[in-house]
């Protein structure tokens, strides 16, 4: 069940068509994303209704989380009611709130938090896939620190104002459909055959990872086998001779869903080459030039940002201009390497391809190991008393 669960939430439930669905995974992330707004959400309506600093209304709403969650315990309350009391808080500050006259401030208290929380969610996928692929920052800190320092792109920036996004159309929308073609002549048998080499060689890694993944899968009303047993059910699966056959068998499964999923992994590591490029250079424009060279180099005044419910003011443009330039920029050099320069290339698979494989190989080749039986493998059984259950018997046969 762990891994059906873990399978269809990495989207590869090819693998596992005629298995129930349970829909954990839809209640465990909406469950975890109205928890994550609510704190946020407290915090400010906490600083908004009580006057508190950051740091005091960050204290006082840990303080109250602690209280609930030593309640839930000692046995007083459960995890659901724990969710329900904080979020019935939150929308008892929201009602204070309109009650005296400063609805606006609900931008900040709750309709922010949830913003925050889902694109957080997605900005941090986006970042771990950039960053995976070598040298990206330091190349793109090289690319545009020295045009930043010149005159020229202010003038650009505040001549252009709207073209920037045509400008991004233009140069990054054909780079993606060329690097899209290239990928999708990448052979995913082949693609499999390495990952299980590199899972089969690093066995422990690939144990370790595969049991957090299902515990992770586990709500917490459920009792589940404990690490020791995971550990055997994953460590079976992951003998050269057995895992040869498997993934093989798992490439043939997902080939189509595969180059989809890929695709789109593609697509989120653009965006995050674009959004990383962007905090980096905004960051060092806010930080190094100076507000009147600024307005002189771009020729308009600078505008800000002011959230005078929070007590900030952050400048809008043109340093957000110019951060979008150079973003733009960043992303054309890094499609053009991806396309033109092999050792890139390389990466840009190992970072797409090759790390989704040897994920789906670490959830997908023990399910279909105890699925069929170790009867076909030549991997070395466990003792019948302490063979996990197999969740083939609990969801039916494997369709072949």
């Amino acid at each position: 069940m762990l891994s059906v669960r873990a399978l269809r939430r990495s989207g590869f439930g090819e693998v596992c068509p005629e298995a129930l669905h349970d829909q954990a995974n839809a209640g465990r992330m909406f469950s975890g994303s109205v928890a994550a707004a609510t704190v946020i959400g407290l915090v400010g309506s906490t600083m908004l209704l009580g006057g508190f600093g950051p740091f005091a209304a960050v204290g006082l709403v840990a303080g109250g989380i602690a209280v609930v969650l030593l309640l839930s315990l000692v046995g007083l309350l459960t995890p659901t009611l724990d969710l329900l009391i904080l979020l019935s808080l939150w929308l008892a500050a929201g009602v204070v709130l309109v009650a005296d006259h400063r609805g606006a401030a609900l931008m900040v208290t709750h309709l922010m938090p949830v913003a925050v929380t889902f694109v957080g969610r997605w900005s941090l996928r986006a970042l771990e896939l950039a960053l995976r692929v070598p040298l990206f920052v330091p190349a793109a800190l090289v690319i545009v620190t020295a045009p930043l320092l010149t005159e020229d792109p202010w003038h650009f920036v505040a001549a252009a104002k709207g073209r920037l996004a045509l400008l991004a159309l233009l140069t990054i929308v054909p780079l993606l459909a060329l690097v899209l073609v290239r990928l999708r002549r990448v052979r995913v048998r082949k693609v499999f055959e390495r990952a299980a080499v590199t899972v089969a060689e690093n066995a422990d890694a690939a144990v370790a990872r595969g049991v957090v993944i299902l515990h992770s899968r586990c709500l917490t009303r459920e009792s589940w086998p404990d690490s020791r047993k995971l550990d055997r059910y994953q460590r079976q699966a992951f003998a050269p001779n057995a895992l040869r056959g498997t993934a093989a068998d798992l490439a043939e499964l997902v080939a189509s869903g595969f180059r989809r999923q890929c695709a789109v992994r593609l697509c989120t590591l653009l965006l995050g080459v674009l959004a990383i490029t962007f905090a980096l250079i905004y960051t060092l424009a806010v930080a190094a030039m100076p507000v009147q060279l600024a307005e002189a180099w771009s020729g308009t005044r600078m505008s800000y940002v002011v959230l005078e419910e929070l007590g900030l003011q952050l400048p809008l443009w043109p340093y957000a201009g110019v951060a979008v330039l150079f973003a733009v920029v960043a992303a054309v050099g890094f499609l053009a390497f991806a396309i033109t320069e092999e050792t890139y290339t390389t990466s840009l698979v190992d970072a797409v391809h090759g790390t989704l494989a040897e994920k789906l190989i670490v959830v997908g080749a023990p399910y279909l190991f105890h699925g069929r039986g170790p009867s076909t493998s030549a991997a070395p059984a466990a003792p019948a008393e302490e063979r996990p259950k197999k969740p083939m018997q609990v969801y039916g046969k494997r369709r072949r």
